[in-house]
């Protein structure tokens, strides 16, 4: 997986790349979106009702760095 960093930088070049115009319709969609619309499927839920759903579902992915990102916001 991706760190947020490098994804960000996928973006950048990605947008860098586009026309003046449809950069400015990419950039006028975020921000229509809202600032926590990226962020709205993580939730956070205390470690008892985490531990309560041990083996339900497999999330995949860098624990190490899921861990850190539920601990860090």
């Amino acid at each position: 997986m991706a760190t947020t960093r490098a994804r960000i930088e996928e973006l950048a070049k990605q947008l860098a790349a586009l026309s003046p115009e449809d950069r400015l319709s990419v950039l006028a969609e975020v921000g229509r979106r809202g600032p926590r619309a990226a962020h709205e499927s993580q939730k956070t839920a205390a470690w008892q009702r985490l531990h309560g759903l041990e083996g339900v579902v497999t999330l995949g992915g860098d624990a190490l760095e899921d861990c850190a990102h539920l601990y860090d916001g």
